[in-house]
């Protein structure tokens, strides 16, 4: 096969254009990984007859080969270890409410916090109301509520750093005044100050299992039903033990 490669480029007419081309060369069969593209963008290539997997996210209501990440049990690691060290009350830094992946880890940090006792003010779960909401911004409308929390989740890695680099310029002992965790364990997590603890899950496993799941549903129809990958927790030193 021969592949073709495009970034969404966070323009949603960029994206627009780049489905229409698909569509005009009638491509074999497209991996979308970009939150970029809807749901129901993803729909309308199903019903043009082009094959569509899903690389790391979820999709609701649509027939496409999804393969993502164990958001459950990834939440569910985070708040175990937060709880062995002491932590009681701990607030989310979330990715766009209306986004699937955000909205399973959102489910599961308020089912799984209120199960090991541990508090979650509703106040204290930010996410995203728009794409155009920055992570500085949203860390704002946490950091103008009082402090009585003691940890934050967020929804990845990158939403950490900002908060972590935020903390630091206003003189925030990290991990002595706040623990902070982040999601994807990208390859910055290991050197950030601190190094921060992530949940991880094998991206060389999920690109394989996707471009399988695509082949098999260009070359057989055979259209497979959703898989997750699963995580595991990479404790570094942005947490602290308050025991």
């Amino acid at each position: 096969y021969q592949t073709w490669a495009a970034t969404a480029e966070n323009d949603r007419n960029h994206v627009e254009q780049l489905l229409r081309n698909f569509k005009r060369m009638r491509m074999e069969g497209v991996i979308v990984c970009s939150k970029m593209v809807s749901d129901d963008q993803i729909a309308s290539l199903i019903e043009f007859g082009i094959p569509v997997a899903t690389l790391g996210r979820v999709v609701k209501n649509h027939d496409c080969a999804a393969v993502s990440i164990e958001n459950h049990d990834g939440v569910r690691q985070v708040l175990q270890y937060l709880h062995d060290l002491g932590h009681r009350n701990i607030a989310y830094l979330g990715g766009h409410a209306d986004e699937l992946t955000n909205q399973e880890r959102v489910s599961a940090f308020s089912k799984f916090a209120a199960e090991i006792g541990m508090k979650t003010d509703s106040s204290l779960i930010i996410e995203k109301s728009s794409e155009e909401e920055t992570d500085k911004y949203q860390i704002e409308r946490l950091l103008s509520r009082p402090r009585n929390y003691t940890a934050v989740v967020c929804f990845n890695d990158n939403i950490a750093f900002s908060l972590m680099s935020l903390l630091r310029q206003r003189g925030v002992d990290l991990p002595n005044d706040l623990s902070i965790t982040g999601f994807d364990n990208i390859p910055a997590a290991e050197v950030s100050y601190p190094a921060l603890t992530s949940v991880d899950y094998n991206i060389k496993k999920l690109a394989e299992i996707t471009v399988q799941k695509l082949l098999g549903w260009i070359e057989n129809n055979q259209r497979i039903t959703p898989s997750k990958i699963e995580t595991r927790l990479v404790v570094r030193d942005s947490c602290k033990c308050l025991r």
